[in-house]
């Protein structure tokens, strides 16, 4: 069992352990003193009633029990079904005795999630059924309606109050803390305080005027400016001694002496050789040499190696007298022969390299005549592009010149079409003039035919009256 502690946790281990180490072929009793003897317990009237009351309704929690674990406890072992027997026993017949603090501590004793799914078990109605229908067949209707099912349907608002309890603790939620009213702070009962009197202001008094320091603080005393002046003037004088000095020819440095001197020299010289007797070197002759042969005086060792020259050619030539006689050959004509043929092979290869080298430099030139050959094909085929394109181009500017000129004609055309159309109205418009002064003229003209007739038939009219 998986333990929480707190201060029921230890009690409830108790109860458990009982019921799990009890064995019915000893008296409750004599295993319950047994057992208090081994273990310290402060409320051991509490667990002894636990005990006989679970041995008494035994058979009443294991159908409690088997159909919670044929349900929701499918996957709760069965090793901790005694936990839910003292969690029924308290819950049925002991709640209503005990406090509620005990039950919650036992409660919480053990995994929540195994007690939430328990607990939520004992308050379906639909089990309840279940329950009653299994009892039915240990207990009478009347028992079961009075000590089960009425002290379940009296406590499942605990047992609900319970189950959110362990919700909130399974989610992480804390209960809601009632919070108090805030205090509601009252204004202080204080005086008005009196106007402050600003203080007449001091006088401050006025510095006197700084006396300037004098002028001959800044300027140079005369000892200063003495020994500027002889520092001048001994500058100018180094100054005039150097280009005094750089000025000098320095004659006396040269090293050529005069030719009379040079003559002296030479006869001194001349003069002291004449006293002079030096030995000339005579090579020693060289020595003859013999051109004989020298006699060689051998020892014994040049001897015996001599002897066995001797007779490792006698035994060479008696081998080879010894192979003539048995039909042998001479290896001479052999080696002859291979020599031969060794000339032969070396000839046929100097001729095949010959060959070789001939055919490479024909594949060479043939390579570079071909080369040469495509050279020219290119310069041929480009040619005949440049010739076709310069023609292709010539033919263009023709067709542009023409175009141009063309235009130009058009241009005219259309010039000249627009003269002869200003022409033409001006024409028109001259036209248009001259058909109405021509015809302001025949109007008045006939204006005056007219006025003339009026006036010869009015006279003639009047003549008449």
């Amino acid at each position: 069992m998986e333990r929480n502690m707190n201060e029921y946790s230890e009690l409830f281990y108790h109860c458990i352990q009982v019921l799990n180490e009890y064995n019915n072929n000893i008296a409750e009793e004599i295993f319950l003193q047994e057992y208090f003897q081994l273990n310290k317990i402060s409320n051991q009237s509490f667990i002894s009633t636990v005990l006989i009351d679970c041995t008494r309704h035994a058979e009443l929690l294991k159908t409690i029990i088997d159909i919670f674990y044929k349900t929701d406890g499918i996957k709760i072992r069965k090793s901790e079904q005694n936990i839910y027997k003292v969690l029924v026993y308290i819950i049925i017949f002991q709640l209503d005795s005990v406090d509620l603090k005990l039950l919650q501590g036992f409660i919480y004793s053990v995994q929540l999630y195994h007690v939430h799914q328990f607990l939520q078990f004992l308050i379906n109605e639909d089990y309840i059924s279940i329950i009653k229908t299994e009892c039915l067949k240990i207990y009478d209707e009347e028992y079961i309606d009075e000590k089960i099912l009425r002290v379940i349907e009296k406590h499942r608002s605990i047992l609900r109050g319970i189950l959110l309890d362990i919700n909130n603790i399974m989610e992480g939620r804390t209960a809601t803390r009632h919070l108090p009213e805030p205090t509601k702070t009252k204004p202080f009962n204080l005086t008005v305080p009196k106007e402050r009197i600003n203080s007449i202001p001091k006088i401050i008094p006025k510095i006197e005027k700084y006396r300037p320091p004098p002028k001959s603080t800044y300027e140079r005393s005369k000892e200063q400016n003495e020994l500027e002046k002889i520092r001048e003037e001994n500058h100018r004088q180094g100054l005039h001694k150097l280009n005094r000095t750089r000025s000098l020819s320095f004659h006396y440095m040269k090293t050529e002496k005069s030719n009379k001197t040079q003559i002296k020299q030479a006869k001194f010289i001349e003069e002291n050789e004449k006293y002079l007797h030096v030995e000339q070197f005579q090579a020693n002759p060289l020595p003859k040499f013999q051109t004989n042969k020298i006699p060689v005086k051998l020892n014994v060792a040049a001897i015996l190696k001599e002897n066995q020259l001797f007779k490792k050619q006698e035994n060479n030539v008696r081998q080879r007298l010894h192979d003539y006689e048995y039909g042998g050959k001479d290896a001479h004509e052999f080696f002859q022969w291979q020599e031969t043929m060794q000339k032969q092979d070396y000839e046929q290869q100097l001729i095949n390299i010959e060959r070789r080298r001939l055919e490479g430099k024909i594949s060479y030139e043939e390579a570079i005549f071909a080369r040469q050959h495509l050279i020219d094909e290119n310069r041929h085929i480009a040619d005949e592009i440049k010739r076709q394109t310069r023609e292709a181009i010539e033919i263009h500017v023709k067709e542009k010149l023409q175009e141009e000129q063309r235009m130009k004609q058009l241009i005219e055309e259309i010039v000249n079409s627009r003269d002869n159309a200003k022409i033409a109205q001006q024409k028109l418009q001259q036209y248009k003039a001259d058909f109405v002064k021509q015809y302001k003229e025949e109007l008045k003209q006939l204006m005056k035919q007219a006025l003339e007739e009026a006036c010869k038939i009015f006279n003639d009219t009047f003549l008449k009256i």
